[in-house]
């Protein structure tokens, strides 16, 4: 997938998940509904890989395989979700979550576009009108040019530099060192907590429901949960899982990466034997709450922005006015 995701390119996998979805549950067999999708797709660029998927079909492996031989098309979440319900024979509801889970992603990435595009526009109009009075004076198109620089260069180095980490963020450190760094941001760390939060949940449900036992679901379900910082604490909860030391809501309960809501109800869902209904409470919770505080940051940012934006258009224009009468005092 890409690293950079438009929302058309979200919508568009959206609509792939949803016509699998829906033809899975119309009974349609799934080799026939990659075929027919392969026929017609959403988008061309859909077809290599449903063909590759088409073909470990045919040659007898699972779909979980094809999507893991061919996973540089389909992000870990989505494999790991997928695989899950495969084999509790649920992938029609696995196709429908995540084609849901795509339309969100890709409603809340149009509306940060729209709310920020006038802000930058301002941005650049500032840009381009602070230094002009100096270069109508002087004439000097360099230095014009090199003031417009000084103030979008950082603007466009910092966000170039934000995309490069992202798209190389493989080694384990590193990738923690820029989570902690967003999650220390206010409102932003919360929403990206409780999303990844709330993708853990929806795989472990999925795979507790498959079958899969305890101790295999979570470091699984903490993969595809995106977060570097959970990854890392499932992983070192292993050794005392395996021994049969600790249950995960003991572990729960001493890990500060995990809300207190989470340990409590998943200690409920353990204790009761009603986890999955447990865990699905949990994605719910928590993936609205990350919604809601990214649509909150959405709609307020930008205005922020625009006002701070304005008020330096303002300053400029009054200080460029003082200038000219001060000017024109000292010439009468």
């Amino acid at each position: 997938m890409a690293w950079i995701s438009s929302p058309r390119n979200l919508s568009l996998r959206a609509e792939l998940y949803h016509q699998i979805g829906t033809m899975l549950s119309s009974g349609v067999p799934l080799m026939s509904a990659l075929q027919r999708l392969h026929d017609a797709p959403p988008h061309n660029s859909f077809r290599p890989p449903l063909k590759a998927f088409l073909e470990g079909l045919k040659e007898g492996r699972l779909l979980s395989e094809s999507l893991n031989i061919n996973g540089g098309w389909m992000p870990e979440f989505d494999i790991a979700l997928i695989s899950a319900a495969e084999i509790s024979g649920r992938l029609d509801a696995a196709f429908r979550a995540l084609a849901q889970y795509y339309r969100d992603k890709a409603d809340l990435t149009r509306t940060v576009i729209r709310e920020l595009a006038y802000p930058l526009f301002l941005l650049h109009f500032a840009a381009l009108m602070n230094p002009f009075p100096k270069f109508f004076v002087s004439g000097n198109f360099l230095v014009y040019l090199w003031n417009i620089f000084l103030v979008l260069g950082p603007f466009y180095g910092l966000f170039f530099a934000v995309l490069m980490i992202f798209r190389n963020r493989n080694h384990q450190s590193y990738a923690i060192a820029i989570e902690s760094f967003f999650g220390r941001i206010p409102m932003l760390g919360k929403a990206l907590q409780s999303l990844a939060i709330a993708r853990l949940a929806m795989s472990l449900e999925a795979l507790i429901s498959a079958g899969v036992s305890i101790i295999q679901a979570w470091p699984m379900a903490a993969r595809a949960s995106g977060s570097p910082i959970l990854m890392r604490r499932v992983d070192a909860w292993q050794p005392s899982l395996e021994s049969g030391a600790s249950t995960p809501a003991d572990l729960l309960s001493q890990s500060k990466e995990f809300p207190q809501m989470f340990s409590n109800l998943y200690h409920g869902g353990e204790v009761t034997g009603t986890l999955d209904d447990a865990l699905k409470r949990l994605n719910t919770f928590y993936y609205e709450e990350g919604r809601n505080k990214l649509k909150f940051l959405a709609r307020w940012v930008p205005m922020i922005i625009y006002f701070l934006i304005v008020i330096k258009i303002a300053a400029h224009v009054l200080g460029f006015y003082s200038d000219y009468f001060k000017q024109l005092q000292q010439v009468m």
